[in-house]
């Protein structure tokens, strides 16, 4: 059982079956789990979300710079494809630009 679905369960166990010793060690698990994926991205409580938006605005930077998706795709699809397309063209020895 994964943090979320432990998360999940807490919630059940808080509302419904009022297990304090178990949501007190789920929310212990989830601290540590939490804190350790912060010190690994080396972001600190006040600037996960900003963060969170630099990524996000950097990703709409990348989808908005495709003027016209292909159909049937979504821009995200079509930039993925663009990307992939480029670097295998340059793995295949077509060296454009560098």
């Amino acid at each position: 059982m994964d943090i979320i679905d432990k998360l999940l369960d807490l919630q059940k166990q808080a509302t419904t079956e009022h297990s304090h010793f178990y949501v007190a060690s789920c929310v212990t698990e989830a601290i540590q789990e939490i804190t350790v994926l912060r010190s690994k991205l080396n972001v600190s409580k006040c600037s996960a979300p900003l963060l969170a938006q630099e990524v996000y605005n950097l990703y709409e930077e990348i989808l908005n710079a495709v003027e016209t998706k292909w159909a049937n795709e979504s821009r995200h699809t079509t930039v993925l494809r663009y990307i992939t397309e480029h670097e295998n063209r340059i793995d295949n020895g077509s060296k454009c630009g560098s």
